[in-house]
């Protein structure tokens, strides 16, 4: 993971400072969960990739996130169930 450092103390895994870009968040996300959030809308260009919905959320970019989709197909819980 570029950027970011982690300490192991004692089992439990530390970060030494928060990421502080879109790519540093998304890296973090993958190593700790697996869950690999997409940087790019595949079908429609008119779409607002995850990675943006989701660092804009984390890094309080916008005052409020909403994101629609299909139940079971959409994905969009994915990345904030685990």
């Amino acid at each position: 993971m570029t950027g970011i450092s982690t300490k192991n103390v004692g089992g439990i895994l530390r970060l030494t400072r928060p990421p502080s870009n879109d790519w540093e968040l998304q890296n973090l996300v993958h190593k700790l969960w697996g869950v690999w959030i997409p940087a790019h809308s595949c079908d429609d260009k008119s779409h607002t990739p995850p990675l943006k919905w989701f660092a804009d959320s984390f890094f309080n970019r916008e005052y409020m996130c909403i994101s629609l989709g299909s139940r079971g197909l959409s994905g969009k819980h994915t990345p904030l169930r685990h």
